[in-house]
């Protein structure tokens, strides 16, 4: 498949020959179609040559013959036009034994169009995602909620989540979850859907590190969905096996 560069302007070039020189006497001109399409042939090619070009687009062709009685041979004349064009670059739209038994039927002037179908695979690209947001449960609204995710996979991803526990801006006498997690992810291309996740729970009773002796699970299910190119609202449903149940919404960032 190639890409081309064409001219803007019509351009119209006429070029004559002689019947002697398209093989055919005077007399059979008029009955010789062999003559007239290699007049036609002979005058792409100069017109090609005097364009400087790879290729004619939309080419409109005028035949005329002309000469006398006294003279043996006949002139047949030959006007071209068309928009003149070159080739920028080539890329390959199939397997390679195929384009090349579709490329022989490419000649000089003439365009090759390839009716099968590209599939391009994609390929998922790791990133990272980090946000803000709050939390819903028993002990009232907290803030704020911090969460950090990396995208290993579009299906799988593993993060990381702050929520306070108690209602109010979470500093001093605030209960507070620490959650590693795993996400199983049923997204889109853009990565849209709903997710699935597992965690690790790490309680704390009073300020951000002042861990409990106990540990729990939190399994749960949410949604995200792609706001902008890199901004995505994330909702999640959790169950702790500590807090039990609480609801969180954030804004995520994500570095890709």
């Amino acid at each position: 498949m190639a890409d081309l560069d064409i001219q803007k302007t019509r351009v119209e070039s006429t070029y004559n020959y002689s019947s002697d020189t398209l093989g055919v006497s005077k007399s059979k001109i008029s009955i010789s179609n062999s003559a007239k399409e290699t007049a036609k042939g002979f005058a792409l090619f100069q017109y090609m040559k005097d364009n400087q070009c790879d290729y004619v687009l939309d080419p409109l062709y005028h035949i005329s013959r002309s000469g006398n009685s006294n003279s043996s041979t006949e002139s047949i004349s030959v006007t071209i036009s068309g928009y003149p064009a070159k080739y920028k670059s080539f890329t390959q739209p199939d397997t390679l034994p195929r384009s090349i038994s579709e490329a022989r039927d490419l000649g000089r002037g003439s365009v090759l169009i390839a009716n099968s179908q590209v599939v391009k695979k994609e390929v998922f690209e790791p990133f990272f995602a980090a946000g803000l947001g709050f939390n819903r449960s028993e002990g009232g609204i907290g803030l704020p909620d911090i969460h950090a995710r990396y995208y290993a996979l579009r299906r799988l991803s593993v993060g990381y989540d702050l929520l306070n526990m108690k209602e109010g801006y979470g500093v001093d006498n605030k209960s507070k979850a620490h959650i590693l997690g795993a996400n199983f992810n049923l997204y889109s291309r853009r990565m849209n859907g709903v997710h699935f996740t597992l965690g690790y729970e790490l309680p704390t009773e009073d300020g951000y590190f002042d861990f409990t002796d106990d540990f729990g699970l939190s399994i749960g299910f949410g949604a995200q969905y792609i706001v902008a190119e890199k901004f995505a609202i994330r909702a999640d449903y959790r169950i702790s096996s500590i807090f039990g149940g609480s609801t969180g919404i954030g804004v995520s960032y994500c570095f890709r």
